[in-house]
């Protein structure tokens, strides 16, 4: 269907909703748009009934006004049915992104004209559409009912008629879990050219109704960036202030010529002094800019001299306040953030209606050093903290987030050896980087002992390594790893030489959350061959030396680093079953690569008992008792 059809989708006894796909950019249909909802004329468009999941008859003002009451925070469908036999379904629930504290200011030039407390107003809706991808966001204020409906194909604009506009009126018969939390405190200031343009566009003007309008488009965008269940930070918006300009305060006085840019910078150096917000964002219209309707710094927010953005929309969806609220938290365009193909969300242009995965590791490098998004200083009794990067990401999802697929955890020591010393290696026996070691310091949050976790390449106490937190709320949310059981036995992994069959049991029982990793042995083994390979040695010493050059030789034919290496390796002194190769410079390279598996090592045994032996095992140098199996948990046995 051509996006310039107009639909009115919605009457009940007080008037009628209009629901169009907005800014065309064809005058004549915007003008007709316009006409619709001054109800000057709507007569030959189409009807439709809202519906809510609890009544098979179309809801009625009071059916409005019982949603908005009700004191719910749970999800609930409604459904608006167009007499076309079409039908846009909603899983909405109440989000608010105001308080009864939240302060409205009209402003005259430079005097206050009015300043009050907003007070209880408890009637916004949000949330995804069903059957399609989309999203909704309603206000339902005092019987009226105002939104936009963004879907793949269509954005939709659904406006209230006054009453009288059409004769198709009708009677009036018929577990708390613990995420990482942000919040961020936002003043809205709507200019004179925004509300000149939503009065021509809307039909809005008075105080209640821009505030719904404000109240709405940010509880939108609440919805989106705030999904947890998509990306682990639970980010809520405090839209704390909306200032209502009447008219222009003096320093901000501009003209239809000014650019948005222009606008932005008053805004910015006008509010610089503020202390109390942490986002500042300027609704305006009717600038000399053509087509950009938005503009902000990227990653400014709590930043006095640029938390600022410009937006023009007035209209009644929320994808510009979104977009440029996501510049200002630290988010780039999709494009430029390398975003997997086909994932794009509120960053990539048209998808305002969804937050994509892509967005977490911004959030994990940026938010925990933003100390404003941790003090509600709106309300002092509600006290949040930041959770650090790696007490929501496992050790193997920070090896796979690093390094890509086929890496996982190494563990090379606990304590502060864990934070400098994070190993992960790559075991996809497919890929030309099998064998390779990465060391890097862990994210900063990973445990690594009891009640710590890494900052930097301390491990230092819970209390002293976060921001701010409640240390007991979070000891008695956090779960410390604990093993599932060992899984079927591999194939041998050689044919001759000293080989293993290799077990693995997974830390999923239970899996660590905001705890440490599982403690003790992930592998367990069994020597399977004994029969010396063709032209390796006998000789322990000589066929770890021959095994080392080989995976060197290996390396430097491969070209699997940028490293140019000679093709000679050397046994790492602290790490038995690592190797480094030489380069042609006869510099040794920093990059390690694991034996293979059976390769023999020298273990921390100093009695060199006759019945322990020493293999390689995933990196790590495992003792094997007489009958062939590692001991501990491997059963194996020092005396047969």
């Amino acid at each position: 269907m051509d996006l310039k059809i107009v639909l009115t989708i919605f009457s009940f006894v007080t008037g009628s909703l209009a629901l169009y796909a907005s800014h065309t950019g064809d005058p004549h249909v915007d003008e007709r748009v316009n006409r619709i909802t001054r109800a000057e004329d709507v007569h030959g468009y189409d009807f439709a009934h809202l519906y809510t999941e609890d009544k098979d008859t179309p809801a009625t003002k009071r059916d409005v006004i019982d949603q908005a009451e009700h004191p719910s925070q749970e999800q609930r469908s409604l459904e608006l049915r167009l007499t076309s036999g079409e039908s846009l379904r909603m899983s909405l629930r109440k989000r608010s992104v105001v308080s009864p504290d939240t302060i409205v200011v009209e402003v005259n030039g430079d005097a206050d004209v009015q300043t009050r407390r907003l007070g209880k107003r408890d009637c916004y809706f949000s949330g995804p559409t069903e059957g399609t991808a989309g999203h909704a966001s309603l206000a339902m204020c005092g019987g009226r009912l105002m939104g936009s409906v963004m879907t793949e194909k269509r954005h939709y604009e659904v406006h209230a008629l006054p009453e009288g506009s059409t004769a198709n009126r009708r009677s009036t018969d018929p577990l708390r879990v613990l995420v990482t939390k942000a919040v961020v405190e936002v003043i809205n200031y709507l200019d004179h050219w925004y509300l000149q343009k939503v009065e021509n566009n809307l039909g809005l003007t008075t105080t209640d109704e821009l505030i719904d309008l404000q109240v709405m488009k940010w509880s939108g965008a609440q919805a989106i960036l705030g999904d947890a269940d998509r990306v682990t930070w639970d980010i809520k918006i405090k839209l704390f202030k909306i200032e209502i300009w009447r008219t222009d305060p003096s320093w901000y006085v501009t003209n239809p010529n000014n650019t948005i840019g222009g606008r932005l910078a008053k805004i910015c150096q006008g509010t610089k002094d503020r202390t109390d917000a942490d986002q500042v964002t300027l609704s305006t219209a009717s600038t000399s800019d053509g087509g950009r309707i938005g503009l902000s710094y990227i990653g400014t927010v709590c930043k006095p001299r640029w938390r600022c953005a410009a937006v023009i929309t007035a209209n009644l969806k929320h994808g510009t306040e979104l977009h440029e609220f996501g510049h200002s938290l630290g988010l780039n365009h999709d494009g430029k953030m390398s975003c997997p193909s086909g994932t794009k969300g509120f960053m990539g242009g048209n998808n305002f209606f969804y937050r994509t995965d892509c967005y977490t590791s911004k959030f994990d490098n940026t938010f925990p050093y933003r100390g404003c998004l941790f003090t509600d200083k709106h309300n002092s009794s509600n006290t949040i903290y930041p959770l650090l990067p790696g007490q929501t990401i496992g050790v193997k999802d920070q090896c796979e987030a690093r390094y890509g697929a086929g890496y996982e955890y190494l563990r090379i020591g606990d304590g502060d050896a864990m934070c400098k010393d994070f190993g992960c290696m790559n075991t996809d026996a497919g890929s030309v980087h099998h064998g390779t070691v990465q060391i890097s310091k862990a994210l900063d949050g990973t445990p690594c002992g009891t009640n710590k976790v890494c900052r930097g390449t301390i491990c230092d106490k819970l209390s002293s390594a976060q921001i701010s937190v409640d240390e007991n709320e979070i000891q008695s949310l956090s779960i410390n790893g604990g093993w599932g059981s060992f899984g079927a036995l591999s194939g041998c992994s050689s044919n001759c030489g000293p080989a293993v069959r290799i077990s693995r049991r997974p830390c999923n029982n239970p899996t660590p959350r905001y705890g440490t990793h599982c403690v003790g042995d992930e592998y367990k083994a069994e020597l399977c061959s004994s029969q010396a390979c063709s032209g390796e040695s006998s000789n322990e010493s000589d066929l770890v030396e021959q095994r080392a050059d080989k995976i060197c030789r290996r390396m430097k034919s491969k070209a699997a680093t940028n490293d140019s290496y000679s093709g000679e390796g050397q046994v790492v002194v602290t790490e038995k079953c690592r190797v480094k190769c030489q380069k042609t410079s006869g510099k040794w390279g920093k990059t390690h690569y694991l034996l293979p598996d059976g390769t023999p090592c020298k273990g921390t045994d100093t009695t060199s008992s006759s019945n322990i032996s020493w293999h390689c095992v995933k990196g790590r140098c495992m003792a094997f008792g007489c009958n062939g199996k590692t001991l501990g948990v491997g059963g194996g046995q020092e005396n047969c």
